[in-house]
């Protein structure tokens, strides 16, 4: 048995990282994990069986702001001290893009150190040198080579036409890419449902389910509700997620597109209860923009196989691989990113033709049970951590 530490960068560990967790512990792992909290008290990690040690981080920094960077060094002193009360330690996972200018101090207190890298490095550092990005970039990506020479082996995520997998294996580093989907386990039995939909009551519910945040096509969402809502008055929207933005502004805009009455929020919640919220909802709402998303591949979008998985049809922004992949597949309709007119006409399609809705509905449903779920990458997943190239 092995001991591996996860470090996570928000308070729970994300749906990728918690199957990551579950996997190695079925086949005989110890799993301890360390969290930053950056949004204390407020979020709350939700307790997961194959966790055995949880140590938590509470520390202060807005996401997306320069406190992030400048909160860094604290956060590294913390977790090293965490390291060191933990004692043995197998590996680390480093799963956020934060973390990697720690490679060099985590390397030497664990046997192999491990890089989640579902970001884009480069592309995610700059965003905080503003309109100095461009004089910093050949630092940043030279900073990159020297700490990525310290990571035994790198996970990540399924890019566009898969340059970023290509461009860890210039690195000279083993390199896994898997797909962000969901896990067949993790299905709500009928009195779940049934309770959500309880719940719920009577009303038709469109959903939006992951981080509540602008990048993810919060605001678009917002936007489009009037249009729909003024065709179809019974609808509501149901907004389920850790809420990224400020809440003033959300509460603002709400009350100035005067939805405050047809917007459900929840806050994060386990992920059998999501889906059973989803499995009594009609449609999937995926509208991310292009900033940090244009370079998505079709297996990015963890939100587009969570709907699969409760099969919902998929209102989906044309970003990335993601949109084509949606919708050459049967599964959805593809709008711009950044046009809520057009997310609003996609939703009222699908609730004037239950057909098509139903369709597409299906169609997702079946593809997530034949090929899009977590099963189909755990053996890759086991195979590349007990490989003989860097066991």
């Amino acid at each position: 048995m092995k001991r591996f530490i996860f470090i996570c960068c928000y308070a729970d560990i994300i749906p990728r990282h918690r199957l990551m967790c579950k996997t190695l512990s079925r086949d005989g792992h110890e799993i301890i994990v360390i969290s930053w909290n950056r949004n204390w008290p407020r979020d709350r990690a939700i307790p997961d069986e194959w966790v055995s040690e949880w140590h938590n981080i509470p520390l202060r920094a807005g996401a997306g702001s320069a406190t992030l960077l400048w909160k860094l060094p604290s956060l590294l002193r913390q977790i090293i001290m965490a390291i060191r009360r933990i004692g043995r330690v197998d590996a680390i996972f480093m799963t956020h893009f934060c973390l990697l200018p720690a490679a060099p101090v985590l390397a030497g207190l664990c046997g192999k150190l491990y890089y989640d890298a579902p970001e884009y490095f480069c592309e995610d550092m700059l965003r905080y040198f503003g309109r100095l990005g461009w004089l910093a970039r050949p630092l940043v990506r030279r900073l990159e080579r020297l700490w990525l020479a310290r990571v035994a082996a790198i996970t990540t995520i399924d890019s566009r036409d898969g340059w970023l997998e290509e461009y860890y294996r210039r690195m000279r580093r083993p390199v896994l890419a898997l797909w962000n989907t969901p896990s067949r386990d993790d299905e709500p039995d009928a009195a779940e449902i049934a309770a959500a939909a309880s719940e719920l009551g009577s009303a038709r519910i469109v959903a939006y389910a992951g981080r509540l945040t602008r990048i993810k096509g919060l605001d678009v969402a917002l936007r489009a509700i009037p249009a729909v809502r003024d065709r179809f008055p019974d609808i509501r929207f149901l907004f389920i997620g850790p809420l990224q933005e400020k809440q003033e502004y959300i509460d603002r805009l709400r009350h100035d597109l005067g939805i405050v009455d047809v917007t459900i929020f929840r806050a994060q919640m386990p992920y059998r209860r999501l889906q059973a919220y989803l499995r009594a909802s009609l449609i999937g709402l995926a509208i991310l923009q292009k900033e940090r998303n244009h370079l998505a591949g079709e297996g990015n979008c963890r939100k587009i196989f969570t709907y699969m998985q409760a099969g919902l049809p998929i209102v989906v922004s044309d970003v990335g691989s993601i949109g084509a992949f949606v919708r050459d597949h049967g599964f959805g309709i593809s709008i711009d990113a950044e046009d809520s007119a057009q997310a609003a006409g996609a939703i009222c399609s699908y609730l004037e033709n239950q057909d098509l809705r139903r369709q597409h509905a299906q169609a997702g449903r079946r593809a997530y049970l034949d090929r899009f779920n977590w099963e189909q990458q755990a053996g890759m997943f086991t195979y590349f951590i007990n490989g003989p190239d860097h066991a």
